[in-house]
This record gives structure tokens, sequence and C-alpha cells, in this order.
């Protein structure tokens, strides 16, 4: 492979970290509360739409259908439905801080045991791994990080959690313009703490579900239906997938969620919507956004796999945790302490040095 093509692969890499990093950051500027689970399925209308849109651009004649296609849209819809909790329970940031490394280790692993890619040295991948795991708890941790470097006091709450509190803030807010006269539960330091766990575990799904998104890819065998001509198949699984979950959702689990008056958060009514259709169509216009932004470094991932790897490309993608980051630290100010961004930064610098280490050890 020529240097020209080398560089082109590690240019469609980088956007799709650029894309992969901006998607999530859709479902922190609806206007009006969206489920989670309603928001994936707007999302995979974008992922539908934009998967169609290759279409012209294939030799293919006829709809070149795959079932691995099926499953992979699949795993992106159960991904994505664990992220978006995820940006809802600790943030944008720290979600994507989690959930990047994840998908990292998984997508290199998946990368060397089943797409064949090869290892130069074993102690450089271990090297690596352990500089991409130490950017990524410093990412994810950068407030208890900064504490200890900058030897302070655990007084200031400026850290992970106000992210939480902000977000209680801001639904109650919410719900008082609604007209919600529902008693909001008292925010504690427990509650705040499991939330905080919630969301690295919802983030930690993410990682396992995303790192192996393309990997039903390689169990394609008929060439008309690889690479480019994968992503049409790729659209409408995530469609069907999302189609048949929403439903079940509302129907069963929120049903039964809403009978047990265990909600934590509540959502606007069917009124309320119905004469308020601008903000509906807001939402539901950025839930397609965030579906066209994912699957724009989706398919830019799948031009670069054949030219350096799946165990190079899908965890360069995976460092969109960086972009997503700066998002949630300057856009949104879920990380508003000095030293805090700085750790935030440190532990970036250290997770490219892993993803690059990483990338020069592997080969296809």
């Amino acid at each position: 492979m020529g240097s020209s093509d080398t560089i082109q692969a590690f240019t469609f890499a980088f956007f799709s970290a650029v894309f992969n990093g901006s998607f999530a950051a859709c479902a922190k500027l609806t206007p009006i509360p969206v489920d989670p689970v309603l928001f994936t399925f707007y999302n995979s209308i974008g992922v539908l739409l934009s998967s169609l849109l290759t279409l012209p651009f294939l030799l293919n004649t006829t709809f070149p259908f795959s079932f691995m296609g099926i499953i992979a849209g699949s795993l992106y819809i159960i991904s994505i439905m664990f992220s978006f909790a995820t940006v809802e329970l600790i943030g944008l940031s720290v979600g994507q801080g989690v959930w990047g490394g994840a998908a990292i280790l998984v997508s290199f692993l998946c990368g060397v045991l089943i797409f064949g890619n090869s290892v130069e040295s074993v102690m450089i991948a271990f090297l690596s791994l352990f500089l991409l795991f130490t950017g990524i708890f410093g990412i994810a941790m950068n407030h208890t990080v900064a504490d200890l470097l900058f030897s302070r006091t655990n007084n200031n709450r400026a850290g992970q959690y106000e992210v939480i509190e902000d977000n209680l803030e801001e639904v109650e807010e919410k719900e008082a313009s609604f007209g919600n006269t529902q008693q909001t539960t008292t925010r504690t330091t427990t509650a705040m703490k499991n939330k905080f766990v919630a969301g690295i575990a919802c983030a930690v799904m993410v990682g396992l579900f995303g790192g192996a998104i393309l990997v039903p890819m390689s169990f394609t065998s008929d060439e008309a239906t690889q690479g480019l001509a994968f992503v049409p198949s790729f659209g409408l699984g995530s469609f069907l997938c999302s189609l048949i979950i929403t439903p079940l959702y509302f129907r069963i689990f929120k049903k039964e969620e809403e009978e047990s008056h265990n909600t934590t958060r509540s959502f606007p009514s069917s009124s309320f919507m119905n004469n308020n259709i601008t903000l509906l169509l807001k939402n539901i216009g950025l839930g397609i956004l965030s579906g066209i932004l994912w699957n724009l470094g989706n398919i830019c991932s799948i031009c670069a796999i054949p030219r350096i790897g799946y165990a190079t490309a899908y965890p360069i993608m995976q460092c969109s945790l960086f972009f997503g980051g700066l998002l949630g630290i300057f856009f949104f100010k879920e990380v508003q302490d000095r030293q805090d961004i700085s750790v935030f930064f440190m532990s970036a610098v250290i997770l490219f040095a892993g993803a690059i280490l990483l990338s020069m050890n592997t080969h296809v």
C-alpha cells in the first residue's frame, strides 16, 4: 500500500472520530425532555436515510442486502441506546471517555482475533493499552485525579458529579415549565453516586457493543455486500431493530415504570406535545441529525478498515471522546474547574499517545 493510500486511510479514520464525537451532543440540545429510546428511534431514521444515500455510488443494480449488515445495525442500536442514557446520567465528556476506552479495547481484540490483524510486539501492545486506560481514567475521573495532583480538599463539588446536579436542576426547570406539580426526589450525595455508577455501567455497555459493531462485516463472503455496499443493509438493520424495540419499550417497560411511580424523569404529556409541534419537530430533527453524523463516521471507518485494518481504524474512531469532551467542556460546561480541565487534556494526550502507538504496532 502506497503512502498516499495510507494518508487517505488515516484521514478517513480521523474524520470518523470527529463525526463519532459529535453525534451524542444532539441529545443534549433537545428543547424538551425526550426519552432516550425514542431519541434512538429518531437516530435510526437518520442512519437509514444516510445509508440509502450511498446507493447511487454503488455498482450494484439491486439492493445489496446482507444479513450480517442487519446484525451490525442491531448492535449499533443497542450501543446507541446505552450511549444516550449515559449522556443523561453522567454527561458527554465523561461518558464518551469511558465508552470510547472500552470500545478501543474491544475493537483492538476483534481486529486481532477476528479480522486477523497482526501485532508486531506484544509488549508494545500492552503498553498501548496501558496508556489508553490511563487516559480513560484521567478523563472519566478528572475531578478526583485533580484532587490528588493538586492536593485539593474534596469540598468543591465542581467535578464529575456537577453535571448530575445540573441535569437534575435543568429537569426541574423544564418540568415546571410543563406545569408538572409532581414532587421531585431530594438530591442526596448517595443518589448522585448511584447515578454516576449507573452512567459508568451504561458507558461500558456502549463500548462492548460499539467496539464490535462492524465485526459482522468480516463474516460477509459476498464481495457485492462488502465495503460501502455493506452500509445500506446496516442502515436497514438499525431502523428495523429500533422499530421493534421502541414500541415494546413503551408498551411494556415504560408502562410498568409509570404504574409503579418509579420514574426518575418526567416527560411532557401527549397533550403538551400536540400543542407544541414545533418543539417536537426539533427533537425529531436533532435525533435524525445525530444518526447522520454517526453514520458519516461509520462510513469513514468502513473506508479506512481495508487499508489500515480494523484494529487500527476502529480504535482511532473511538478517540472521538476527545472531540466529544471538547463539546462537553466548552459548549455544555459540564466541567468548569480549570484544574479539572487541565487533567482532562493531559489525559487526552496520554490517550492519543496510546492510540497512535497501538496503530503503529498493528498491521492488516
